[in-house]
């Protein structure tokens, strides 16, 4: 069985053979465009008044796929494209995403609030840290990662909030606990397990995490 990236074989395709858990990235993409939104609407900010960030990791097809989400959710919103700019990053880290997030930030200095989002939490950590450099408030940006990391949990345990709203947590005891069982009946019982199952997940913030952490058996 594979868990989270699926195995492929020479032509880049996905190996029918081989049982897959996994995650719906796009979906998963798109539910943080829609948190980036809602938030929005909460503080009454204009969206033609707002950049958007996508920290770009795109050599990577589930991060494109995560990234792609949540742009087509903004622009579905009414989200103007002009606004959407992309910051590149050389790797998945804080620093990468530090670095090119500086970049754009200097590029595209008209903005005075910022949404952001990207592969993970820590893409999403690395731009938060180089806004408040440039002296953007925490109520000037909303950032949603993915993942549900301990970076995350770090950034919500802060005495004050932080331009990190939020991240969509993705069930870690569903890959881990399922994929055992499936893997123990297939080989005990001769069950094969599905094709694939793919998973979304749960916006998390600040003001929730004690109730979905508990959801997710956390």
């Amino acid at each position: 069985m594979s868990v989270d990236d699926q195995l492929v074989d020479g032509s880049g395709k996905p190996i029918s053979s081989i049982p897959h858990m996994g995650i719906l990235a796009y979906e998963i993409g798109k539910q943080v465009g829609l948190g980036l939104v809602d938030e929005m609407k909460v503080r009454g900010w204009k969206m033609t008044e707002v950049g958007a960030m996508r920290l770009a990791f795109d050599q990577l097809p589930t991060a494109r796929e995560r990234t792609q989400g949540a742009v087509d959710a903004l622009k579905a919103a009414g989200f103007p494209v002009a606004n959407i700019v992309d910051a590149t990053q050389a790797k998945t880290d804080t620093e990468s995403a530090f670095n090119a997030a500086n970049i754009a930030l200097t590029k595209h200095a008209q903005f005075k609030h910022w949404v952001v989002f990207g592969m993970n939490d820590e893409a999403v950590l690395g731009t938060i840290r180089a806004t408040e450099g440039r002296g953007l408030r925490s109520d000037a940006v909303i950032g949603i990662g993915i993942g549900g990391s301990k970076t995350a949990l770090n950034e919500f345990a802060k005495p004050s909030p932080t331009g990190f709203y939020g991240t969509v947590l993705i069930s870690p005891k569903r890959h881990g606990y399922e994929t055992a069982m499936n893997m123990y009946k297939w080989i005990t019982e001769n069950k094969v397990p599905a094709a694939v199952t793919l998973t979304t997940g749960t916006l998390m913030t600040r003001v929730n995490q004690t109730e979905v952490r508990a959801q997710f058996g956390l």
